[in-house]
């Protein structure tokens, strides 16, 4: 396990000397890993961390779950996750459509649908909708 966490630092400082040559900057506060495995395997914890050009040292969390480009993704790509914040968007919007549903007509719901609920349910359905 030792080797493996020396193997990921060392490529972590081959990534941050790429982005300091091409001058962009990794948002520390916002870096975290996961690592993604079979749902019956268990995974140990490693202490991954990353200098900064100032000397300070940032260690990052080890996460069961991340948001990538709005897709909720765990680390046994169960979807689990993604689907349960997709229904709690797309209740919370079925509730505004139903208050709506005695004031408008049905082109208007539809709309409304069209803008508020069908952006959830198809963004990313290659990759989450088999599940």
């Amino acid at each position: 396990m030792k080797d493996l966490e020396t193997l990921i630092n060392s490529e972590l400082e081959k990534v941050k000397e790429w982005c300091d040559v091409n001058k962009l900057s990794i948002n520390f506060s916002k870096t975290n890993y996961m690592i993604v495995k079979s749902s019956g395997k268990v995974s140990g914890t490693m202490e991954v961390k990353l200098h900064s050009i100032d000397g300070s040292c940032h260690i990052f969390r080890k996460k069961d779950h991340i948001k990538y480009l709005g897709v909720m993704i765990d680390e046994s790509l169960s979807w689990r996750y993604h689907i349960s914040y997709i229904c709690s968007r797309v209740s919370r919007n079925i509730g505004i459509i139903s208050k709506l549903r005695h004031y408008l007509s049905i082109h208007q719901l539809k709309q409304i649908y069209y803008n508020l609920i069908y952006p959830y349910l198809s963004y990313a359905v290659i990759a989450w909708g088999s599940a």
